[in-house]
């Protein structure tokens, strides 16, 4: 039994599935991958055989994959949900006394700082003020700890699912055309992005403090700790706040030993790892891409051979990067964006049609849905888009759904 047990809390990590290789636009799936379970053991996408079967789950779905979509949609709400209480808990222990003034008082500004106070915890203690006694607190907090590594890169996975999933349902709904091995990419990378959010869930449930409640660490190692830049001798003091590091090191330890988070990233390395890679290439393509089609950057921030390039050959070949990027990354808001751009001279406008309805999958927006745009106002690119797709339609270019 794993020893989160202690914390009121039993694992349910089952078999694992072998990450998915992307080489070029062919996805390889190891045999593992293809019994439709995510890395920690529950139902994932990557089951479903082929992109038919893929889109039927939104076309018509049964009550387990209505139970199935429903559950994956409210992951990233039931993380923030957690987070806000968490941030509740901390502003009632005065722990954003660490930020300067003006700073936003977000967990992630608040982690941010606590790690650069970290690095030189002497300079902070020397203050004397009430952002000394939020950092000594906090030092202590083995709690606080671990859920900065819970915590790390959780929007990531959120913003993966409900990118997954307008992507996916903007080819049944929307003039979205996804590959076979493209839908198999964006099933696994949903199956990661839920796998880690229902491990920080499940660790942050078990970590979970109630409101009012004071942390849980010792008055005395607080003062002690407090009091270091007291010492006259800096051998000293250096020698006690290393004293000090050391034994809470062990304690941080020994509760990241007990995660659920813990547990999957090192079983899942390996599907990190290829998600780490893609994005990384993805990124490498959009700069490029951003490079070659006109008019996206000042003439002055353009390469001599790219500016050397006719207009044409510009556009084809930001296209053809563009793609290769969402070979990589099919979530990339720019690179469909520069894609379709660069389509409506080289490809056509039904080749353009498909990356401009993918770009606003991807913000958000549908052309036959407004109530995403009402309350906010466009952006030019959105505008754009949404009248490139209602003039393709009122053209007889086609109409949505597929």
């Amino acid at each position: 039994m794993n020893c989160l047990a202690t914390l009121g809390v039993l694992p349910v990590l089952g078999a694992l599935a072998l990450p998915p290789v992307l080489a070029q636009d062919v996805l390889i799936l190891p045999a593992a991958a293809t019994e439709g379970v995510a890395p920690d053991g529950r139902r994932g996408l990557l089951g479903e055989p082929d992109l038919k079967e893929v889109l039927g789950l939104f076309r018509r779905p049964d009550d387990a994959d209505e139970l199935f979509l429903t559950r994956l949609q409210a992951l990233e709400n039931e993380v923030r949900v957690l987070a806000a209480t968490t941030r509740g808990v901390y502003l009632e222990r005065d722990y954003f006394d660490l930020l300067g003034v003006g700073e936003a008082t977000t967990l992630e500004a608040l982690h941010d700082a606590f790690q650069n106070w970290a690095g030189n915890p002497e300079a902070v203690l020397r203050r004397r003020d009430r952002s000394s006694s939020a950092f000594a607190v906090m030092f202590f907090d083995a709690r606080l700890r671990a859920r900065m590594e819970i915590l790390a890169g959780w929007e990531q996975d959120g913003a993966e699912i409900r990118a997954g999933l307008a992507v996916l349902r903007g080819n049944t709904d929307g003039f979205v055309r996804s590959s076979e091995a493209e839908a198999r990419h964006i099933a696994a990378r949903l199956d990661l992005a839920a796998a880690l959010l229902r491990a920080r869930f499940k660790d942050l449930e078990a970590l979970r403090e109630a409101p009012g409640s004071a942390a849980q660490v010792k008055q005395s190692d607080v003062q002690a700790y407090l009091a270091i830049p007291d010492l006259a001798d800096p051998g000293e003091r250096k020698r006690a706040l290393g004293l000090a590091a050391t034994a809470q090191a062990r304690e941080v330890s020994r509760l990241r030993s007990l995660l659920f988070t813990t547990e999957l990233r090192g079983s899942a390395a390996r599907w990190i790892a290829w998600r780490g890679e893609r994005d990384a290439l993805a990124a490498e393509l959009t700069a490029r891409a951003r490079l070659l089609l006109p008019g996206r950057l000042a003439r002055l921030d353009i390469p001599a051979d790219i500016a050397r390039m006719t207009a044409t050959k510009r556009r084809r070949e930001a296209w053809r990067v563009a793609k290769s990027g969402l070979v990589e990354d099919p979530f990339g808001q720019e690179l469909a964006y520069i894609a379709a751009v660069a389509a409506r001279d080289v490809g056509g406008s039904t080749e353009a049609v498909q990356f401009y309805d993918r770009f606003l999958a991807l913000r958000g927006q549908r052309t036959h849905d407004d109530r995403n745009r009402r309350g906010r106002t466009l952006t030019a690119e959105e505008n754009e888009a949404i009248a490139f797709i209602q003039d393709y339609v009122s053209s007889g270019g086609g109409t949505s759904g597929g």
